[in-house]
């Protein structure tokens, strides 16, 4: 099981392409806020404004299906029991994207 968000993971993709290569049954759980998050809240704890972080991110449920992985995104709360179900019944690698608040602090 991984955890990251949308800009750590956009950093190492294509490990993506190794999992499913050896058949690595990895489960991934993206938060997706289009943004660096921690890049911007680093900015807001030094005092200074949030400044170009926000991301232009492919379509991250999709480029898992792409890879030959399951990919499944959620967008609202009401999805995310049956998505976590779904994610861990997945054979082989899969990822969840979770879209986030990227305004949330």
């Amino acid at each position: 099981m991984a955890v990251t968000g949308d800009g750590g993971f956009g950093q190492y993709a294509a490990e993506l392409t190794t999992a499913v290569k050896y058949d690595i049954p990895v489960k991934h759980l993206l938060l997706d806020n289009h943004a660096l998050g921690k890049i911007g809240k680093e900015q807001l704890a030094a005092d200074f404004p949030v400044w170009h972080t926000s991301l232009h991110n492919p379509g991250w449920a999709e480029y898992p299906r792409l890879c030959g992985a399951t990919g499944i995104r959620v967008e609202h709360n009401s999805e995310l029991d049956d998505a976590m179900t779904a994610l861990f019944a997945a054979p082989g690698p899969a990822l969840l994207c979770v879209e986030q608040d990227a305004d949330l602090q």
